[in-house]
């Protein structure tokens, strides 16, 4: 049940990564987790990346090609 409950979590920190410039504690507080080394290491688990390695990986697709 846990694992489940974290990965709805982990998806609305997604989106938030996603959406928002929010820093990682912040995110971590609106996704219910109130530690936020606990969200990274539980963000790496399910993603296979960081929250901030992801957010970075962000802006290498949002820039247009030349």
């Amino acid at each position: 049940m846990t694992d489940y409950i974290n990965q709805i979590r982990v998806q609305r920190a997604v989106r938030l990564l996603e959406r928002t410039p929010l820093p990682m504690q912040e995110i971590a507080e609106q996704c219910g987790f109130s530690d936020a080394n606990y969200f990274t290491r539980t963000f790496k688990k399910i993603n296979g990346i960081s929250p901030n390695e992801y957010r970075k990986s962000l802006g290498k697709l949002a820039r247009p090609h030349s």
